[in-house]
């Protein structure tokens, strides 16, 4: 008798564990590729995923509610941002760049949050018109996602992220690629880029089952 409830009580347990809730993480990536952008004024490539001129910590313990008032330094630093070479004799708005970003692991992807080039009176180097692609393993496929961002907003020395809605969750991604038009300037360039994935996480009644359970078998042991 013992033996069968504690088989039917692991056999539950088992199955409780497997019950799970949907969190979300705010993450950086690895600058994998680029195209059509060479990096100049000093600036680098990679400050664009590295954190820099974000508030220390604030990605990691970023909320829904918080991530988008986290504000990246305003204006011209090398040090946090990066912009490419002025190309000479383009038309407005006609100056492109495409960056590739990798994940350490797959990971299922909802939003991507980009804070545009920020430097006074060359707002317009910043993303405009983009197009999102994702790769699941085989490449990247078609654009899941279209829009056009808005130059750095400087108001009252604030500079938030402007939100990619991917529309739904997007599962098993190990890069994504951000393709775009600046917004008229002679370069292109952005401040930093996270990403919002969701994680599964024990929801509280599958804790508390598991708690019921091993004290169900506890209770038996002792009685045996």
């Amino acid at each position: 008798m013992n033996k069968k409830l504690s088989s039917k009580a692991i056999a539950l347990l088992s199955l409780s564990l497997s019950t799970t809730l949907w969190g979300q993480s705010f993450i950086s990536a690895d600058l994998a590729s680029t195209s059509d952008t060479v990096a100049t004024f000093g600036t680098n490539l990679d400050h664009t995923t590295d954190q820099s001129g974000l508030p220390a910590g604030a990605l990691a313990a970023a909320t829904d509610a918080t991530i988008l008032n986290i504000s990246h330094d305003l204006g011209f630093d090398a040090g946090i941002q990066f912009v490419d070479a002025p190309e000479a004799g383009v038309s407005t708005g006609s100056t492109s760049g495409t960056f590739d970003y990798t994940f350490n692991s797959a990971v299922d992807i909802t939003d991507v949050y980009v804070w545009n080039y920020s430097q006074s009176g060359f707002g317009n180097r910043g993303l405009g018109d983009y197009n999102i692609f994702v790769d699941t393993g085989s490449g990247f496929g078609s654009s899941i996602a279209t829009g056009t961002l808005n130059a750095a907003n400087y108001v009252n020395g604030s500079h938030f992220a402007q939100e990619i809605d991917l529309g739904g969750t997007h599962s098993g991604v190990v890069g994504l690629r951000i393709s775009a038009l600046n917004l008229g300037g002679d370069s292109i360039g952005l401040d930093e880029v996270a990403f919002r994935a969701v994680i599964p996480e024990p929801s509280y009644y599958t804790l508390f089952a598991g708690s019921l359970v091993l004290a169900i078998l506890a209770i038996r042991k002792r009685r045996s």
